[in-house]
């Protein structure tokens, strides 16, 4: 079956839309159809009749901001290598109903090689959000809850009030109602498990049939066997704050991804590096290769500068 000749979006569905919105939705429609998944399924087709209903429902009406949403996905999917092109039609139609479902919130993102970037919200929460890292706030928060979601790491500084505030990531939910603590979740790195670190209050970590309570001076990894909230140091563990870095036997794969991050360039290593535990702490890292030969002298070997940054190397 033809799946792009049977669903497409309708008159009646892109009803409301001005001429350039109407545009936006059917260029980012035709793009989704020619992204070619690595296996045929049937599932192209149930997720495209998904998403047809999902826009009928909502009869959304896209503001300036959505537009250039509209427009960043096209450009960026124009670019795209063609290893990228193999990703599933299900991933791609799931960024279109993220951008069109919390259209009405607030996004937030950091770009790599940035400075951590302070947030206030509505709420008079306070959120420090590192390089790289996106939050999401949806249409609701602040009336029906004050929920919002992370990919990154984040330190909020929750403001009191009626409303439970939480922080979703992608395989927990911390749940507080007035506390400061910090959450790193990086979905697809090497040390993907949501960590949380409480620095005053409590807090709640959920996963589904799981649930902790996290103290002031403890930290959780997220396990989907167990949530053992551990002692620790926030001071010295959420050094990311004022421009340090702080590992204990951490992989040096998520240390590089890190560094990335911070500092905006690519930094190298053959897996017999990166998956390699060690222990560091840095109160304030200025300088990236600096940092990165500290590394290399604690597990003896070698790093050099490459035409986008650093690389680390055996002899």
């Amino acid at each position: 079956m033809n799946t792009d000749r049977t669903y497409q979006p309708n008159v009646e569905i892109l009803s409301g839309l001005d001429a350039s919105q109407q545009h936006a939705i059917q260029h980012l429609w035709e793009l989704c159809g020619q992204v070619e998944p690595s296996v045929a399924t049937d599932r192209k087709a149930e997720t495209r009749a998904m998403l047809l209903s999902r826009i009928a429902q909502e009869k959304h009406v896209p503001k300036v901001a959505d537009r250039s949403a509209l427009r960043l996905v096209r450009r960026t999917s124009v670019v795209r290598t063609a290893a990228y092109r193999t990703v599933s039609l299900a991933a791609a139609l799931v960024i279109a109903v993220a951008l069109i479902v919390f259209s009405g919130g607030e996004r937030y993102r950091v770009a790599p090689g940035s400075d951590a970037n302070l947030i206030h919200l509505d709420d008079g929460t306070s959120v420090l959000l590192s390089p790289g890292s996106r939050l999401t706030v949806g249409n609701s928060f602040g009336k029906d809850d004050r929920a919002v979601r992370l990919r990154g790491e984040a330190f909020f500084n929750v403001a009191k009030g009626p409303l439970p505030f939480s922080v979703k990531t992608a395989d927990a939910t911390t749940t507080v109602l007035g506390t400061s603590f910090n959450v790193r979740s990086w979905p697809g790195s090497l040390s993907d498990m949501s960590h949380i670190v409480v620095e005053t209050g409590r807090v709640s970590v959920a996963i589904d049939h799981l649930q902790a309570i996290v103290e002031p001076g403890q930290a959780l990894t997220v396990s989907p066997k167990a949530l053992t909230p551990v002692e620790t140091d926030p001071q010295e563990r959420l050094a990311w704050r004022s421009g340090g870095f702080s590992y204990d036997n951490e992989l040096i794969g998520t240390i590089l991804e890190d560094v990335e991050r911070r500092f905006g360039i690519s930094v190298k290593a053959p897996a017999s590096i990166r998956l390699r535990p060690v222990t560091i702490h840095r109160k304030e890292v200025s300088d990236a290769s600096e940092f990165i030969g500290d590394i290399a002298a604690t597990i003896s070997v070698r790093y050099r500068t490459t035409a986008n940054g650093l690389e680390m190397y055996l002899d």
